[in-house]
């Protein structure tokens, strides 16, 4: 597989996970979808940018750089906390404590797991 086309991939993947550990957080509150998705948006993109910012400077989607579960882990850990300490940085700067605890960094830790998950089965499967 191509550099661009396997970045082009991983970024979509990356966007999919993210948006499915979104709208899994959101579904584990009581008020669900009419009440979390209008006021929890603004922190989704902007997380959702970030996290794509960091992980492309980070090298988390470049095909060369994740050759073993080693390097999967210190990539994916790294980018992943880095991204959401600066959303969390930038939400505290501005002073919009409207946010659910829950739902901040439970999307985080269950993309985490996600692309962990997916990406060891990605790197089993090339190895095998």
């Amino acid at each position: 597989m191509e550099r661009r086309k396997f970045r082009i991939i991983s970024l979509i993947a990356d966007i999919v996970i993210l948006t499915v550990s979104f709208l899994a957080m959101i579904w584990t509150k009581p008020a669900s979808l009419k009440s979390y998705l209008p006021s929890h948006t603004p922190f989704f993109l902007g997380l959702a940018l970030m996290w794509i910012f960091v992980s492309l400077i980070n090298g988390k989607m470049h095909r060369g750089k994740i050759i073993n579960f080693a390097s999967l882990f210190n990539r994916v850990l790294s980018s992943n906390i880095i991204a959401i300490s600066i959303t969390a940085l930038v939400m505290y700067i501005l002073r919009d404590y409207d946010y659910s605890r829950t739902i901040v960094l439970g999307t985080a830790l269950l993309a985490t797991m996600l692309e962990l998950l997916f990406g060891s089965v990605y790197i089993a499967y090339k190895k095998a």
